[in-house]
């Protein structure tokens, strides 16, 4: 609110040595903040309280005012959606996997996998219009996972080729 005063001095709607008039622009964004404001609602609001019509810049900041009422009322309703589970442990498992691909490579094969699995139900069940939140989590568990996924099924794979084929590709 500090900042639109700011913004209103500098643009002449109100002053800081006329007391009179910063109460009349303080109390009608306060009558409107209940609710959507359009610009004309505002505008005449305003010029039945100056008394004459708006000059250009007054104009101006009434616009800016409108679009900084209207976002502040628009947040306000925007209601905060739980962060599925399934991302959150499909981000784990990413993270768990590729920190411990130099360890044990079936458990980072386990783990890329579950990261996999778990990243795809997480980004079925969360978006914008989803119930829940959190594909950000589910999307960096999957690509966390990715490359931990590859390397694991690489190594195993030549460790099996080595084992039956008797065939070493991956080395000595």
């Amino acid at each position: 609110m500090r900042f639109l005063w700011i913004l209103m001095l500098l643009f002449g709607l109100c002053s800081a040595n006329m007391p009179n008039k910063a109460p009349i622009i303080s109390d009608t964004t306060h009558s409107f903040s209940k609710k959507n404001v359009s610009y004309t609602e505002l505008k005449t609001a305003l010029e039945t309280q100056k008394g004459k019509k708006l000059n250009f810049t007054e104009k101006l900041v009434t616009k800016i005012l409108v679009k900084k009422l209207n976002k502040s009322t628009s947040s306000q309703k925007r209601e905060k959606r739980p962060i599925h589970s399934a991302n959150i442990m499909s981000f784990l498992f990413g993270l768990l996997a590729y920190l411990l691909i130099y360890t044990n490579l079936v458990l980072v094969l386990i783990l890329a996998i579950f990261a996999l699995v778990l990243g795809i139900k997480g980004i079925r069940k969360s978006g914008k219009k989803k119930k829940f939140s959190g594909k950000g989590f589910a999307i960096a568990g999957i690509v966390l996972a990715f490359a931990p996924l590859l390397i694991s099924l690489f190594v195993i794979g030549c460790s099996i080729l080595d084992l039956v084929l008797g065939v070493s590709i991956c080395g000595p």
